[in-house]
């Protein structure tokens, strides 16, 4: 009971708020500890494993650091921490016993949280749908891009089972409606956002996990089928609309940076400015540098910030408009604006070797419990589409150590990874419709306590 507590709790806050989050999570591994003896099944597990060897590895690089660069000893520290607790995802993983009906819940409650949240900073700050102004509500604006995107997707490629039957017209009709409003909400939220990388990733992933969904309807569903399917195609021309409607905002925000790309193409660097791509360009060029002096072991877990104030170069400084002109503040940037390189930087080859490793062991185990049967299509196609989202996003930001984004990843991960720390359990049904009163995995393991 704890645990499903818990679970509760940190699903409906993990978008919401990071207190919540945290007291939901730390009810989680409460109860994990309770019941030692499921856990030493897992000792010999692959990803398991890993994740202790990364543990390990991290511990050690940490000490090197602290005993390397001793006055960040405290930055180093609080981010070898953060970095540590991106491997919770394996208690919820291990808590969920690889039931997908309860991991839809969660993600049910964590768009509850996500709109609840988008909503109250609209009652707060009405003005922000008539100003034009780049917004993330009550997140960061390029980590809401994120977020509002994965659950565009989770309604697209759920959504018969979210739809419900068509021969229960009242309840078919109500869940239609609303769909459609936050299917609609969040595709604006997204514009609102103002976030290139984050409209790219959407752009790229979305439509086409989506296509890949439906390609093959079950004839044996009949014209219902047919019907949410339909479904589908008009909310995505709806959301073709709302893009067509913000047409200008898109144009403006994607034209802005044309002469930052050319210049960066010619190899002037000094024409790139150190805002918007320009910043990325600069911190890229810098992080290469960096890794390329340790290819093997990096600098550290919290040594990114360190490296960079004491570079000397003014484009790694955050720019501030003044006078209609970006100009060079006076504090540096906190880190490279891409997270595969400051895995590099931070960690080497070898940090990067294992936690590439720990999510190529996730993607690779979750399709091949597709083949055996226990993930229905539509949890499959959504998990990979979200992991897409992740790791094209990643390309242009790193938000890895802050809490929103710890939470995000150890609710998608630990979904993810319940079907393989749990690849004992029968198969599941494959069917749209209500899961059965009660699961395989339940049958299997009995309820949470």
């Amino acid at each position: 009971m704890l645990g499903t507590v818990g679970l509760v709790i940190f699903a409906s806050s993990c978008l919401l708020s990071t207190s919540g989050a945290s007291i939901g999570l730390a009810l989680v591994v409460g109860a994990m500890m309770l019941r030692p003896s499921l856990l030493r099944g897992l000792r010999r597990d692959p990803l398991i494993l890993v994740a202790a060897v990364s543990t390990i590895y991290l511990i050690l690089r940490a000490v090197w650091a602290l005993w390397e660069i001793p006055e960040i000893r405290r930055l180093q520290i609080s981010q070898a921490w953060a970095w540590l607790r991106l491997w919770l995802f394996l208690v919820v993983a291990w808590w969920l016993q690889g039931d997908s009906r309860q991991s839809g819940r969660l993600l049910l409650l964590a768009l509850f949280g996500l709109l609840v949240g988008t909503v109250g900073h609209l009652l707060i700050h009405p003005h922000i749908l008539s100003s034009g102004i780049r917004t993330g509500f009550h997140l960061k604006i390029i980590a809401f891009g994120l977020y509002s995107s994965t659950a565009i997707l989770g309604l697209s490629v759920f959504a018969p089972r979210l739809l419900g039957r068509k021969e229960l017209r009242p309840s078919f009709a109500l869940r239609v409606g609303l769909w459609l409003i936050t299917l609609a909400s969040l595709v604006q939220g997204l514009i609102m956002t103002q976030s290139r990388g984050a409209w790219l990733t959407a752009a790229i992933v979305i439509p086409a996990v989506t296509m890949v969904r439906y390609w093959k309807a079950d004839s044996q569903q009949g014209r219902s089928w047919r019907l949410r399917v339909a479904l589908v195609g008009v909310a995505l021309l709806g959301c073709a609309t709302l893009v067509g409607v913000n047409l200008g905002t898109v144009t403006t925000r994607l034209s802005d940076e044309r002469e930052v790309f050319a210049a960066a193409w010619r190899g002037d660097f000094e024409a790139v400015p150190s805002a918007g791509f320009g910043v990325r360009v600069h911190t890229f060029r810098f992080g290469v540098i960096k890794w390329l002096e340790r290819p093997l072991f990096g600098w550290g877990p919290g040594s990114t910030e360190y490296l960079i104030s004491h570079s000397g170069l003014p484009q790694l400084r955050h720019s501030e408009m003044v006078d209609g002109e970006w100009q060079e503040g006076p504090d540096w940037l906190d880190h490279l604006h891409n997270t595969y390189l400051e895995i590099l930087v931070r960690f080497g080859l070898v940090g990067a070797f294992l936690m590439f490793g720990a999510l190529g062991l996730l993607v690779k185990s979750l399709w091949l419990a597709r083949r055996g049967g226990r993930v229905p299509l539509d949890y499959a196609w959504f998990l990979t589409g979200a992991l897409g989202l992740m790791a094209i996003w990643s390309l242009s930001d790193f938000r890895l150590l802050h809490p929103d984004w710890r939470s995000y990843w150890i609710l998608i991960g630990g979904i993810t990874g319940t079907f393989h720390v749990w690849k004992t359990v029968p198969a599941c049904s494959d069917a749209e419709g209500p899961s059965p009163p009660q699961t395989k995995a339940e049958h299997c393991h009995g309820r949470h306590e």
